[in-house]
């Protein structure tokens, strides 16, 4: 699920600013399931419960042919887009419930027993002074817990014969974060600026209208994370909070979330008091997670 929200529309439509929900949490498993339908009626009524309705999105079964594999990908019934009745002398008033929410939740065939269920990966990638990248290692997880981070985390550690680790950067998942903590006491934890960004983007293309608002928002706060000092972040702060008065969801949204409690993780005020080579996301091009599930 992106990182992670979804507006309630049908406040919306009795006059009500819409409510921000991230059910990341909610649809993260270490379950294994027998059987495809298991696992769809978990996702639905873990869905259910939370007010969200989980839709099939495609569904496709291994065939003899080569790098095929079961796999069931599930949605949000709000996904999409507003199709537009094509007849120009339509005149009922209708409203829709789609949203484009980018929920997805995906479920694999484990090709044991037919088994379904989703093991968090962790891959740890290094970086050098010219920005290339190398792999330190991988391990499947049996949850995303502290406890089973601080065991990864320490068998790298295991492997440190010389120098030290100071910097680390990581998505906002807050077990691994206290797990870097609790084995590398020392190293400064930066967070993943461009999954951030994303997050706010797709927060303010929610909430915020029209796109010309969206716009300015969205050059205020590259404006404000890019603040070489704390005294230009204070005034780029300004700015921004004065862009976003009458937008007080999204504003709300990027305080609490994420200027209060992280900004010396990923504003250039802070992260550039350590030596991190210009790199603040996680590694690969692609900028996949350092933790991330994958079917298995």
């Amino acid at each position: 699920m992106c990182d992670d929200v979804e507006p309630n529309f049908d406040a919306m439509n009795d006059g009500v600013e819409p409510v921000m929900i991230d059910l990341t949490d909610v649809f993260t498993t270490g379950m294994m399931f027998d059987t495809r339908d298991e696992l769809l009626k978990w996702a639905r009524n873990v869905g259910r419960e939370n007010g969200i309705v989980v839709m099939i999105f495609r569904s496709e079964i291994a065939t003899a042919r080569p790098r095929t594999r079961t796999k069931l990908i599930l949605g949000c019934e709000r996904s999409g887009k507003y199709r537009p009745w094509k007849n120009p002398n339509h005149t009922r008033s209708t409203w829709t419930r789609k949203c484009d929410c980018p929920f997805r939740l995906r479920g694999t065939g484990s090709n044991v027993d037919d088994g379904w269920y989703r093991m968090p990966l962790l891959e740890i990638i290094g970086v050098t002074s010219t920005e290339m990248t190398l792999c330190v290692g991988f391990a499947y997880l049996q949850s995303e817990r502290v406890d089973n981070f601080t065991w990864a985390l320490q068998m790298v550690k295991e492997q440190i014969t010389s120098g030290e680790v100071e910097v680390i950067v990581t998505d906002r998942d807050l077990a691994l974060m206290n797990a870097v903590e609790n084995v590398f006491p020392k190293v400064v934890n930066l967070l993943c600026l461009f999954h951030i960004c994303k997050n706010v983007k797709a927060t303010c293309k929610m909430t915020v209208f029209p796109k010309k608002k969206q716009v300015q928002i969205m050059e205020a706060w590259e404006a404000l994370i890019y603040s070489y000092d704390e005294a230009q972040y204070y005034m780029k702060l300004a700015i921004f909070e004065g862009i976003c008065s009458s937008c007080s969801i999204f504003y709300d949204y990027v305080h609490e979330q994420w200027l209060i409690p992280h900004k010396e993780r990923f504003v250039e005020a802070w992260t550039n008091r350590v030596m991190h080579f210009g790199l603040c996301t996680l590694g690969t091009p692609q900028h996949k997670g350092l933790s991330r599930h994958i079917g298995v």
